[in-house]
Protein backbone atom coordinates (compact mmCIF):
# COMPACT_ATOMS: atom_id res chain seq x y z
CA UNK A 1 0.00 0.00 0.00
CA UNK A 2 1.45 3.35 -0.95
CA UNK A 3 1.92 5.98 1.34
CA UNK A 4 -0.21 8.94 1.01
CA UNK A 5 1.91 11.94 0.27
CA UNK A 6 -0.61 14.48 0.12
CA UNK A 7 -3.44 15.47 2.40
CA UNK A 8 -6.24 17.62 0.54
CA UNK A 9 -9.83 18.85 2.40
CA UNK A 10 -11.41 15.55 1.15
CA UNK A 11 -8.90 13.49 3.25
CA UNK A 12 -9.50 16.21 5.86
CA UNK A 13 -13.32 15.20 5.96
CA UNK A 14 -12.85 11.86 6.14
CA UNK A 15 -10.17 12.29 9.00
CA UNK A 16 -12.90 13.85 10.82
CA UNK A 17 -14.93 10.74 10.65
CA UNK A 18 -12.21 8.10 11.64
CA UNK A 19 -11.49 10.18 14.39
CA UNK A 20 -14.84 10.61 15.97
CA UNK A 21 -14.02 8.29 18.26
CA UNK A 22 -10.76 10.01 19.87
CA UNK A 23 -12.99 13.01 20.01
CA UNK A 24 -15.55 11.09 22.10
CA UNK A 25 -12.95 10.29 24.39
CA UNK A 26 -10.74 13.25 24.81
CA UNK A 27 -14.11 15.20 25.43
CA UNK A 28 -14.81 12.89 28.36
CA UNK A 29 -11.02 13.38 29.99
CA UNK A 30 -11.35 16.87 29.18
CA UNK A 31 -14.92 16.75 31.18
CA UNK A 32 -12.92 14.94 34.58
CA UNK A 33 -10.86 18.43 34.24
CA UNK A 34 -12.67 20.76 37.19
CA UNK A 35 -12.90 24.45 35.27
CA UNK A 36 -15.48 26.40 37.27
CA UNK A 37 -15.33 30.42 36.17
CA UNK A 38 -12.22 32.04 37.69
CA UNK A 39 -10.40 28.47 38.38
CA UNK A 40 -9.65 27.85 34.97
CA UNK A 41 -6.26 27.21 35.53
CA UNK A 42 -5.72 23.09 35.19
CA UNK A 43 -7.82 22.92 31.93
CA UNK A 44 -6.27 26.21 30.50
CA UNK A 45 -2.57 23.44 31.33
CA UNK A 46 -4.50 20.86 29.60
CA UNK A 47 -5.31 22.97 26.10
CA UNK A 48 -1.93 24.31 26.04
CA UNK A 49 -0.79 21.17 26.09
CA UNK A 50 -3.11 20.18 22.92
CA UNK A 51 -2.44 23.05 20.93
CA UNK A 52 1.56 22.73 21.54
CA UNK A 53 0.77 19.25 20.75
CA UNK A 54 -0.98 20.17 17.21
CA UNK A 55 1.44 22.57 16.34
CA UNK A 56 0.14 25.82 16.56
CA UNK A 57 1.94 28.89 16.29
CA UNK A 58 2.64 31.34 19.24
CA UNK A 59 0.78 29.14 22.01
CA UNK A 60 0.40 31.65 24.91
CA UNK A 61 -1.22 31.69 28.22
CA UNK A 62 -2.57 35.15 29.35
CA UNK A 63 -3.24 36.57 32.83
CA UNK A 64 -6.45 35.75 32.68
CA UNK A 65 -5.70 32.04 31.68
CA UNK A 66 -7.03 32.43 28.26
CA UNK A 67 -4.95 29.84 25.50
CA UNK A 68 -4.33 31.15 22.22
CA UNK A 69 -2.38 29.31 19.39
CA UNK A 70 -2.51 30.09 15.81
CA UNK A 71 -2.09 29.14 12.43
CA UNK A 72 -0.80 31.69 9.50
CA UNK A 73 -2.18 30.73 5.99
CA UNK A 74 -0.64 30.03 3.09
CA UNK A 75 -1.48 33.45 1.63
CA UNK A 76 -2.64 36.77 2.96
CA UNK A 77 -6.16 36.77 3.82
CA UNK A 78 -9.05 37.39 6.98
CA UNK A 79 -8.08 36.90 10.27
CA UNK A 80 -11.00 34.46 11.93
CA UNK A 81 -10.47 33.64 16.06
CA UNK A 82 -12.39 30.41 16.66
CA UNK A 83 -13.31 30.38 20.72
CA UNK A 84 -15.02 27.85 23.04
CA UNK A 85 -14.74 28.69 26.83
CA UNK A 86 -13.40 26.05 28.87
CA UNK A 87 -14.97 27.74 32.28
CA UNK A 88 -18.23 25.24 33.59
CA UNK A 89 -21.00 26.52 35.74
CA UNK A 90 -20.10 23.46 38.52
CA UNK A 91 -18.29 24.33 41.56
CA UNK A 92 -14.88 22.55 42.51
CA UNK A 93 -15.55 19.59 44.46
CA UNK A 94 -18.51 18.72 41.88
CA UNK A 95 -18.31 15.07 41.23
CA UNK A 96 -16.94 14.97 37.65
CA UNK A 97 -18.53 11.42 36.76
CA UNK A 98 -18.84 10.59 33.40
CA UNK A 99 -19.60 7.78 30.90
CA UNK A 100 -20.05 6.30 27.45
CA UNK A 101 -22.89 4.40 25.59
CA UNK A 102 -22.31 3.99 21.80
CA UNK A 103 -24.35 6.86 21.10
CA UNK A 104 -24.25 9.51 24.02
CA UNK A 105 -21.78 10.89 26.66
CA UNK A 106 -22.66 11.93 29.81
CA UNK A 107 -21.31 13.82 32.65
CA UNK A 108 -21.18 17.60 33.91
CA UNK A 109 -20.31 19.67 31.24
CA UNK A 110 -20.27 17.53 28.34
CA UNK A 111 -22.25 20.26 26.41
CA UNK A 112 -21.52 23.04 27.77
CA UNK A 113 -18.69 22.54 26.67
CA UNK A 114 -16.01 20.44 26.69
CA UNK A 115 -17.16 18.82 23.41
CA UNK A 116 -16.89 22.33 21.72
CA UNK A 117 -13.33 22.94 23.44
CA UNK A 118 -12.62 19.14 22.25
CA UNK A 119 -13.63 19.45 18.77
CA UNK A 120 -12.34 23.05 18.03
CA UNK A 121 -8.94 21.21 18.88
CA UNK A 122 -9.56 18.53 16.34
CA UNK A 123 -10.33 21.22 13.99
CA UNK A 124 -7.44 22.96 14.28
CA UNK A 125 -5.52 19.58 14.16
CA UNK A 126 -6.99 18.81 11.04
CA UNK A 127 -6.32 22.20 8.90
CA UNK A 128 -2.52 21.52 10.39
CA UNK A 129 -2.17 18.33 7.98
CA UNK A 130 -3.44 20.11 5.16
CA UNK A 131 -0.84 20.52 2.22
CA UNK A 132 -2.14 24.05 1.84
CA UNK A 133 -3.55 26.05 4.44
CA UNK A 134 -6.41 28.39 3.76
CA UNK A 135 -5.49 32.20 3.51
CA UNK A 136 -5.46 34.15 6.29
CA UNK A 137 -4.60 33.81 9.78
CA UNK A 138 -7.04 31.53 11.78
CA UNK A 139 -6.70 32.15 16.07
CA UNK A 140 -7.29 29.47 17.83
CA UNK A 141 -8.82 30.65 21.72
CA UNK A 142 -9.81 28.35 24.39
CA UNK A 143 -11.38 31.03 26.90
CA UNK A 144 -12.46 31.70 30.20
CA UNK A 145 -15.01 33.52 31.78
CA UNK A 146 -17.99 33.18 30.30
CA UNK A 147 -20.32 31.66 32.39
CA UNK A 148 -22.86 33.88 34.86
CA UNK A 149 -20.25 36.15 36.85
CA UNK A 150 -17.04 35.98 34.66
CA UNK A 151 -19.39 38.46 32.42
CA UNK A 152 -17.60 36.96 28.91
CA UNK A 153 -14.51 38.29 30.78
CA UNK A 154 -12.75 35.88 28.44
CA UNK A 155 -13.18 36.95 25.06
CA UNK A 156 -13.41 41.09 25.67
CA UNK A 157 -9.82 40.44 27.18
CA UNK A 158 -9.09 38.58 23.72
CA UNK A 159 -10.88 41.13 21.24
CA UNK A 160 -9.74 44.27 23.33
CA UNK A 161 -6.15 42.88 22.60
CA UNK A 162 -6.54 42.16 19.04
CA UNK A 163 -8.52 45.57 18.49
CA UNK A 164 -9.53 46.09 14.73
CA UNK A 165 -7.50 42.75 13.86
CA UNK A 166 -9.89 39.68 13.61
CA UNK A 167 -12.52 40.03 11.14
CA UNK A 168 -14.58 37.25 12.00
CA UNK A 169 -15.56 35.39 15.15
CA UNK A 170 -17.06 32.11 15.87
CA UNK A 171 -18.19 30.90 19.03
CA UNK A 172 -18.01 27.38 19.68
CA UNK A 173 -20.76 25.76 21.93
CA UNK A 174 -21.27 22.32 22.68
CA UNK A 175 -25.65 22.93 22.91
CA UNK A 176 -26.78 23.56 19.55
CA UNK A 177 -23.64 21.89 17.30
CA UNK A 178 -25.61 21.10 14.96
CA UNK A 179 -26.81 24.47 14.22
CA UNK A 180 -25.20 27.92 12.98
CA UNK A 181 -26.48 31.31 14.00
CA UNK A 182 -24.96 33.89 11.92
CA UNK A 183 -26.09 37.32 14.36
CA UNK A 184 -24.37 37.88 17.51
CA UNK A 185 -26.18 37.21 20.28
CA UNK A 186 -25.59 39.58 23.32
CA UNK A 187 -25.84 38.93 26.67
CA UNK A 188 -27.38 41.91 29.39
CA UNK A 189 -26.17 41.81 33.35
CA UNK A 190 -28.18 43.53 35.25
CA UNK A 191 -27.69 44.46 39.41
CA UNK A 192 -31.08 44.52 41.74
CA UNK A 193 -30.86 45.93 44.68
CA UNK A 194 -33.56 44.71 47.41
CA UNK A 195 -34.24 47.75 50.27
CA UNK A 196 -36.82 46.55 53.32
CA UNK A 197 -36.91 46.45 56.76
CA UNK A 198 -35.15 43.66 57.42
CA UNK A 199 -33.59 42.51 60.43
CA UNK A 200 -32.31 39.44 62.69
CA UNK A 201 -34.08 36.32 61.73
CA UNK A 202 -34.60 35.77 65.56
CA UNK A 203 -35.22 39.18 67.16
CA UNK A 204 -37.51 40.73 64.08
CA UNK A 205 -39.16 37.54 63.28
CA UNK A 206 -41.99 38.10 61.15
CA UNK A 207 -40.75 41.45 59.86
CA UNK A 208 -40.63 41.13 56.27
CA UNK A 209 -36.66 40.90 54.77
CA UNK A 210 -35.16 41.39 51.39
Amino acid sequence: MALQTSFTVEDGLAWFAETLDEVAEETLHLCRIPGPTFDEVERATYAEARMRAIGLDDVQVDDMYNVTGGIEGSRRGPTTLVAAHIDTVFPRGTPLEVRRTSNRLYGPSIGDNSVAVTGMLQVAQGIRRLDELPPGRIIFAANVGEEGLGNLCGIRALLEKWRDQVDTVLAVEGHGVDEIRNAGIGSTRLEITFEGEGGHSWGAFGTPSA
